[in-house]
C-alpha cells in the first residue's frame, strides 16, 4: 500500500455473521428448491434457487466494501467500483445517533462507516483530520451524539 493510504475493512465478526446468516437461510432455500425439482414444479424449484444466488450475491457484495483514506480523498471500494468524496468538497460530518452510524457526506454523497470496520475509532479520527487539513471544520456542518462530537473534535 502507498505511502498516505490507509484502508479499512469489515471485522472478521462481522463477515462470519453474514456467513452464518447465508447457512440459516440459504440452506432451507435450497432444500425447498430441490424438493421443487423432486415435485416435478422446476419453475418453482428454479425460481428457488435464483433468490438462493441472489442472497448470496447480496452478501458477498456486503462483505466486499472497504473504505480508503488518500491524502486528497475519502474513498468506498465496493464490488461495483469507487464512491469518492474530495476533502474538499465534505459538508456534513454526521457522528452517529440511535439510528444511523457515522457518515461524511459531500457532493449528494454519503459515505458510511458502521461498528461493523476494523479500528472504526482511528478511522473516524483519520477522517476528521484530513478535513480540518484539507478545508478545516470551519465549514462543516456536524451533527450527532455529543460526546462523540466532543471526542473527536477535541483532539
Amino acid at each position: 500500500m502507498e505511502e498516505g493510504i490507509k484502508e479499512y475493512r469489515l471485522t472478521p465478526k462481522a463477515k462470519g455473521i453474514m456467513c452464518g446468516i447465508l447457512v440459516l437461510f440459504g440452506g432451507p432455500i435450497l432444500y425447498a428448491a430441490w424438493l421443487q425439482f423432486e415435485r416435478q414444479s422446476p419453475l418453482m424449484g428454479a425460481l428457488m434457487l435464483l433468490l438462493f444466488m441472489l442472497f448470496v450475491l447480496v452478501l458477498l457484495i456486503a462483505t466486499g466494501y472497504s473504505i480508503r483514506i488518500t491524502d486528497k480523498s475519502l474513498q468506498r471500494l465496493s464490488p461495483f467500483g469507487i464512491t469518492e468524496i474530495a476533502f474538499e468538497d465534505v459538508d456534513t460530518l454526521h457522528f452517529g445517533s440511535g439510528w444511523t452510524n457515522f457518515y461524511v457526506a459531500g457532493n449528494d454523497t454519503k459515505i458510511f462507516v458502521s461498528p461493523d470496520f476494523k479500528n472504526r475509532k482511528e478511522c473516524m479520527r483519520n477522517i476528521v483530520e484530513q478535513i480540518d487539513r484539507q478545508r478545516g471544520l470551519d465549514g462543516v456542518s456536524m451533527s450527532g451524539k455529543q460526546e462523540e462530537l466532543e471526542l473527536f473534535l477535541d483532539s
